[in-house]
C-alpha cells in the first residue's frame, strides 16, 4: 500500500475523477538524506554541493507503487511519468505533479476536494493562499503542506507538496502508528513547530 504522503496528495484527486490520472507527471526534488544513509559517490558532499542531478530516470521504485494505488482507487491502469532529482540540501522533498483537468473541473473543485478529505487529518495543511511553497515551511515537522494551481490556458493542474523526509518519512509514521495502536492522541509527540531557517 502506498504510504508516502506526497503521492497520496495526487491520488486524492485522481480517485475523485477530477484530473486525468492517465497523463500524470510527477517531478520530485529531494535532499541528500532522501537517498538513505548508505554512503555512495552520488551522495558525497563534493558531488552535491552547488549541483542538482536526476537519478533513477524512469526506473524509480515508487513508479509501480503509485501506479498500483491509481489502479486500486480508479480501477484503471495508468502509466505515470515520475522523475526524481537530488538537490543540494540535507532534508526535505518537494514534489510537483501535473495533470490535465477533467471536463468542467475548476481550481475551486480541487481545493474543495482537498479541504474535505484532509479536514480531519492533522498533519496535512492545504495552503490556499500560497505565494511560496517551500521545504522550510515543514522542516523538522510531521506536516505535509499542499497547494494546487490551475493553468486555465492549458487546462492543467499543478499540485505541489512539501515534506521533511526525516520526520514525515518513516520516523513520523512510526510515532503516528504507535499513537494509534496504544490509544494515544494521533498528534502526540509530533506537533513541534517548523525549524524555519
Amino acid at each position: 500500500m502506498l504510504s508516502n504522503s506526497r503521492f497520496i496528495i495526487v491520488i486524492t484527486i485522481v480517485k475523485r475523477n477530477l484530473i486525468d490520472g492517465t497523463q500524470l507527471v510527477i517531478d520530485a526534488k529531494s535532499g541528500i538524506s532522501g537517498s538513505g544513509n548508505k554512503p555512495s559517490q552520488g551522495t558525497h558532499f563534493t558531488e552535491n554541493t552547488e549541483a542538482t542531478s536526476i537519478y533513477k530516470l524512469n526506473k524509480h521504485q515508487h513508479i509501480p507503487e503509485i501506479e498500483q494505488a491509481i489502479e486500486m482507487f480508479t480501477g484503471t491502469t495508468a502509466p505515470i511519468t515520475f522523475s526524481t532529482h537530488l538537490v543540494p540540501m540535507i532534508r526535505g522533498i518537494i514534489a510537483t505533479s501535473y495533470a490535465p483537468l477533467k471536463e468542467g473541473v475548476t481550481e475551486a473543485d480541487l481545493f474543495a476536494a482537498y479541504d474535505k478529505y484532509y479536514a480531519q487529518k492533522p498533519f496535512v495543511r492545504v495552503m490556499h493562499e500560497a505565494t511560496r511553497v517551500s521545504t522550510n515551511q515543514v522542516r523538522g515537522t510531521n506536516y505535509c503542506d499542499v497547494h494546487v494551481n490551475v493553468d486555465s490556458r492549458t487546462n492543467r493542474a499543478t499540485i505541489v507538496s512539501v515534506i521533511d523526509n526525516l520526520v514525515k518519512g518513516a520516523a513520523g509514521q512510526a510515532i503516528q502508528n504507535m499513537n494509534a495502536m496504544f490509544g494515544y492522541d494521533e498528534t502526540e509527540g509530533l506537533t513541534q513547530v517548523p525549524l524555519f531557517i
